[in-house]
């Protein structure tokens, strides 16, 4: 009997399914920032309001979240263990409401290090960029400094710079709700640039 050969086939690979990305700051951003802009005890540690529930409808609609904060001299200002504490609580309080966070990217060194791993800088996240699996376009930053609008710039996405009670911080007007409103209906995402222009109207430093 002769054999035929097998027809090639013509069939469409399935397009690979993209999940955006909120990337967001932490101290003064999910929880409130201290005077002394450390957090290295348990009475300290305070949520902003209505972050819960708006992380865990966005993370509901689609986006993962992943933590990128810049903790200045920790292991050696404060350390680790002093850090620990209050950050494991305020991550189990999170995942007993259904928010999880993907990744949590932690860089330790001081500004005028220059270290290309601390934001704006997107050293920690840089391998990203070369994941299929992200949708870029609806990604996004939040956070309460104008070095966080500059984050998401560097990497090519939109950023949310939030209120804050600091008198030292005059970057941005968003709160937790209205950012969550402003996803789920699916608006574009507030140019970086833009928010940087608002930010340095509004008296922020760079």
């Amino acid at each position: 009997m002769q054999k035929t050969q097998a027809q090639t086939s013509n069939a469409v690979e399935p397009k690979i399914k993209k999940r955006p990305i909120l990337f967001v700051d932490r101290d003064g951003t999910l929880i409130k920032e201290p005077e002394d802009y450390i957090i290295d005890s348990y009475h300290k540690l305070r949520f902003l309001p209505g972050v819960i529930i708006a992380l865990s409808q966005i993370q509901a609609a689609g986006w993962d979240i992943v933590i990128v904060t810049n903790q200045d001299g920790l292991g050696e200002r404060y350390s680790w263990d002093d850090f620990n504490g209050p950050h494991e609580l305020m991550l189990e309080i999170f995942a007993s409401q259904g928010v999880t966070f993907k990744e949590v990217f932690i860089d330790t060194t001081y500004r005028h290090q220059g270290a290309h791993t601390r934001k704006p800088e997107i050293g920690l996240v840089a391998h990203l960029k070369d994941d299929p699996t992200i949708d870029w376009e609806r990604s996004a930053m939040v956070g309460d400094r104008i070095t966080d609008a500059q984050f998401a710039e560097n990497l090519g996405i939109g950023a949310f710079l939030l209120a804050s009670s600091d008198p030292n911080l005059h970057c941005g007007t968003w709160v937790w709700p209205q950012i969550a409103q402003h996803l789920l209906a699916g608006h574009p995402v507030p140019k970086a640039q833009e928010e940087i222009a608002a930010a340095k109207d509004l008296g922020a430093q760079v």
